[in-house]
């Protein structure tokens, strides 16, 4: 199974960049390794600043972010529909 987590602008996916350190960031990284390290299932993190093409390609993703900003972010495609309905 893969999983594509798109985030908001950031200088590292880690959080451990910048004046504070997000701990959901560090959480997130510490779970997409442990994830990513059976080989079987894989998550993606696509930043912002780092992966814009990503953005621009993922038309769900693309859509989204024309329509309410990058307050929905971060998000994954799984969760297109139930964003669209909430909103």
């Amino acid at each position: 199974m893969k999983i594509e987590i798109f985030e908001e602008a950031m200088c590292c996916a880690t959080g451990v960049c910048g004046p504070s350190v997000k701990k959901e960031l560090i959480q997130t990284t510490a779970i997409q390794r442990h994830v990513n390290a059976d080989g079987e299932n894989i998550i993606i993190r696509r930043n912002l600043t780092q992966n814009p093409d990503a953005f621009v390609r993922n038309h769900q993703i693309n859509d989204l972010l024309k329509k309410y900003g990058i307050t929905v972010l971060p998000i994954t495609p799984a969760f297109y529909n139930q964003v669209s309905h909430y909103h």
